[in-house]
């Protein structure tokens, strides 16, 4: 949902240099992709999120991908802090760790559809 329209966002989705826009009428709708995924995990229809964030409920069959040939864009993720300030060991370690993170999922991070069992 964009948050200054409260309009959905189509989603866009390519494979083999094919690309599609699905734009769909949706019953629910939310900005939180925890929310989305809890919609969908009660089985109130397919959601639209990033790997890493369904990975847990992928492995547990709690959802199932679909349409996983699809891929969509992927979204850049940010860190943003003060340049000339000083970044406490925490803060960069957290920071290292988030990179680890995405860099390993760089392959599935860019999204597939999963659908509540």
């Amino acid at each position: 949902m964009a948050s200054r329209t409260n309009r959905p966002f189509p989603i866009v989705v390519a494979r083999d240099g094919e690309r599609i826009e699905v734009r769909n009428r949706r019953g629910l709708t939310s900005n939180d992709i925890m929310g989305c995924l809890t919609m969908s995990l009660a089985g109130l229809g397919v959601v639209h999120a990033p790997t890493f964030s369904a990975n847990t409920h992928l492995r547990s069959g709690a959802l199932e991908a679909v349409l996983s040939d699809w891929v969509s864009d992927p979204v850049p993720v940010f860190v943003a802090y003060q340049p000339n300030g000083h970044l406490s060991t925490k803060v960069r370690v957290f920071i290292d760790w988030l990179a680890e993170l995405f860099a390993a999922n760089e392959s599935t991070a860019r999204g597939e559809r999963a659908a509540g069992k």
